[in-house]
């Protein structure tokens, strides 16, 4: 689970990161107090996304309750089935309201779309913490990457790394 990633990152940097991760079978997601669509275009940038996949945004307006699902145009389309969603030609992006929203009205709907979601954006802390609990509860080991301890404290998670700046090999710059 990725926390955040440092601000304004190089391409490169990303794309490093990512391949690293994806040596270790890891899969990542990116957790953000960012917006969503900023969340999206750093998740593309890292690989995290594939950038011929549809992503479907789930947000709740400020006058309801309820999970609006849009594409990245901001068309209204729906929540996707659980048959597309298993067939892996799509990938969903979340706010952290819209995710509380998900996890209190329907907790199974929620365990169900949590490893399908690749990124949750305007993330409380306490959004935060509610999603890495979710994959902790539902059997993934998990590490969080952040830029400050303070992310660290609380967390139910395996591992926390704190992102700092190292240099990078020659192949990647």
């Amino acid at each position: 689970v990725f926390d955040c990633f440092p601000s304004k990152p190089k391409k490169t940097q990303l794309t490093f990161r990512r391949a690293v991760l994806l040596g270790g079978a890891v899969e990542s997601i990116v957790v953000t107090g960012d917006n969503t669509m900023n969340g999206i275009r750093a998740a593309k940038e890292a690989g995290i996304i594939s950038a011929n996949k549809t992503v479907i945004i789930g947000n709740v307006p400020h006058d309801s309750d309820d999970i609006v699902w849009t594409d990245e145009a901001g068309k209204e389309v729906g929540m996707p089935s659980s048959a597309v969603l298993e067939r892996n030609n799509i990938h969903l992006a979340m706010s952290g309201s819209a995710w509380l929203a998900l996890r209190t009205n329907n907790p199974k709907v929620a365990n169900h779309t949590a490893p399908f979601v690749r990124v949750f954006g305007r993330c409380t802390p306490f959004d935060k913490v509610s999603v890495v609990d979710t994959f902790v509860e539902l059997g993934f080991i998990t590490m969080m990457c952040g830029t400050s301890f303070r992310e660290s404290s609380d967390r139910t998670v395996d591992l926390f790394c704190h992102l700092i700046s190292h240099k990078m090999p020659p192949q990647f710059k």
